[in-house]
């Protein structure tokens, strides 16, 4: 009994460090970016000595990557929520979700110093890269039985909205969508109603519009 007591406050004792070290990364990411943080930072910021980061995770990256895996599992929980109300309750928790929480999108977009592309290693981004996957998939499946799409259509529809929310996102976090006078709110429910409340013309508009873009590439 003793044994076992000793082995679960071992245990709570490092999930504490964990999340500790994660909340610390969190804000060490925000100010120095990915690439210019190191894990002296993170290590001083969680109060703890560098040695004491290797106990937990094996590298920085390792670290980025638990954060933005812990972001994509909470929002995927968001959708799946909301998946039971609809596509326009699925897509708008999305939406709400990084609305709510500016600071995962730029996480998710490795926005914390500039746009250019970002990457971690080819393990992490291929485990983070699916788990985003099953995100777009869920509301692909969603947008299907809602519009009756064939799943290749609500497929690169679901990506064309989650586009224009991530841009609305954006122009709103930066103040320009206030500036020109529209909330990004309300844009998006306009684009979901364009979707999901043309019947059939949404899905002729949707094929339409995929056969015009093939013929462009």
């Amino acid at each position: 009994m003793a044994t076992a007591a000793r082995g679960r406050r071992r245990d709570e004792l490092g999930a504490f460090k964990r999340e500790r070290i994660l909340a610390a990364a969190r804000e060490v990411f925000a100010e120095h970016g990915l690439d210019r943080a190191t894990l002296r930072q993170i290590a001083a910021a969680a109060g703890y000595v560098a040695g004491t980061l290797y106990l937990h995770f094996e590298s920085k990256e390792a670290i980025y990557g638990a954060l933005l895996a812990g972001s994509l599992d909470r929002l995927a929980a968001a959708v799946d929520a909301a998946r039971g109300s609809g596509a326009n309750a699925a897509f708008m928790a999305f939406h709400r979700y990084y609305a709510d929480n500016a600071e995962e999108l730029d996480l998710g977009l490795y926005l914390f110093r500039g746009t250019g592309r970002r990457g971690l290693n080819p393990g992490l981004d291929q485990e983070l890269n699916d788990r985003l996957r099953a995100v777009v998939e869920a509301l692909a499946s969603t947008l299907a039985t809602a519009t009756g799409l064939p799943w290749r259509d609500a497929h690169r529809e679901t990506v064309s909205l989650a586009s224009f929310m991530v841009g609305c996102l954006i122009m709103g976090g930066t103040g320009r969508l206030g500036m020109l006078g529209y909330a990004g709110d309300d844009l998006v429910r306009r684009r979901l109603a364009d979707v999901l409340g043309a019947g059939d013309g949404s899905r002729s508009r949707v094929r339409r519009n995929g056969d015009e873009s093939a013929g462009e590439a």
